[in-house]
This record gives structure tokens, sequence and C-alpha cells, in this order.
């Protein structure tokens, strides 16, 4: 049977994501190490272990080639959809996220790699400090979650309410606006966040005058970034 033109498109990507996922699964469920089955590769000479290295090196570029492909598939989806209903744009935004890996590979169900937020809360970790350590990278980037990314999340929500908790402050109507300009611009949150650690490192260090300063940001980034301060 004929796929339609979407089917076989919205195929195309589920095949370039199951090649992504092996490729994690197999070349890179470890580090080269592991790969050669070496203590150590101290000893090794460099041919010994060129074979690993050189599938290592050839399946991370398979894996910025599929990268490639998917969002290439997704754009002709998008233009796709656009010449079957006459609207342009058919969508102003489209929200195609990367995926969260944990040591070397995917998160998932099936692999019972999974990092729970009832799990983290339960041993006491502030939920808001999850919050932000996920906010750290674009939501299309693919990434890993890691210990140190959960701790550079916790010192960051240490320095921001550090910094609300000032009787004045610098101004913060133009964080305010940096925020919203940078959440506009396809949700870019680390600049977002960057945006108001500017504004905690400038409070903190050189104080301000501002005495509604603190509680503007504190409202804003509960507002606009879902974080209690």
């Amino acid at each position: 049977k004929d796929l339609s033109p979407a089917d076989a498109l919205a195929r195309k990507v589920i095949e370039a994501e199951h090649l992504r996922e092996f490729i994690d699964r197999t070349t890179f469920s470890g580090d080269q190490r592991e790969s050669t089955g070496e203590l150590s590769a101290v000893d090794q000479h460099p041919a010994d272990i060129a074979d690993v290295t050189m599938q290592r090196e050839v399946d991370y570029t398979i894996k910025g080639i599929v990268a490639d492909e998917v969002q290439q598939v997704q754009q002709a989806m998008r233009r796709h959809a656009e010449a079957l209903t006459g609207d342009y744009p058919f969508a102003r935004h489209y929200c195609h996220s990367g995926m969260i890996g944990l040591d070397g590979e995917k998160m998932s169900k099936s692999r019972g790699n999974l990092v729970f937020v009832s799990r983290l809360r339960a041993d006491h970790v502030d939920p808001m400090a999850v919050r932000l350590a996920l906010l750290a990278d674009h939501y299309r980037e693919d990434r890993y979650w890691t210990s140190e990314l959960l701790a550079v999340g916790e010192r960051r929500l240490a320095r921001w309410r550090e910094a609300v908790a000032l009787a004045a402050a610098p101004s913060g109507e133009n964080t305010v606006r940096r925020l919203r300009d940078h959440l506009s611009n396809d949700l870019d949150t680390p600049a977002a966040l960057a945006a108001v650690d500017a504004w905690a490192d400038e409070a903190l260090t050189r104080r301000g005058r501002d005495e509604l300063a603190p509680a503007l940001i504190r409202v804003a980034v509960d507002a606009l970034l879902g974080v209690l301060l």
C-alpha cells in the first residue's frame, strides 16, 4: 500500500530515530576504554585500538547526518502542510524536542534508565533546581542528565534566592524584558537563565537602590520560567 506523503515523511523520521538509538546503544553505550574491554588505554599502541576509534568516529559522523536528515524531514513536513492547507505559515512554532540521555544512552522506559523526579524529591532535591537543570539547555538539543547538571541548577537556585532576598537591588525591568524576548525567540531558555544570572550577579556584588526590583524578579521568574524563588 502506497503511503501518503505525510505518512512517508513521518516514517522516515522514525527510521532515523531508530538508527540514532541503535548507535547510542552500541557504539556510544560507554567510553572508548569500555568498548575495547581494556582497563586502561595508556599501554595501548594507537594501532591496537584504531578500529574502535575509527568506528566511533564513523558513527559519530552518522549521528550528525541523521540529526540533519531529521531536521530536513521536519522542514519538508512543514512545507507539505502549508501546500495542503494553503496557510502560510501553517504554524508559527514547531516544538521538536531533543532527547535526554543518561550514561551515554537515551532515557527510555524499556531500558529502565530513567531518572524520576519523585525519587529526586525523596532524596530532598529541590524541584526548582531540577527545573533549572532542565532549562539550562535548549529544548531542541539532545543532552545528557548528569549529577553536575543538577549541581549547577542547585547553585543557580541558591544564588537567585539570595539575590531576591535583598532589601534593594539594581532595576529589574530590563531583565524582565530580556526574559520575555529570549523566551519569545523559540523558547531560548539558556539565554533567559543567563539574563537572570547577570541581574543576580550585579545585585550581589554591586547591590542597588531599587526596593521593588527583588519582588519584580521573583514574580517574573515564577511567571515566565515556573521557578519559585
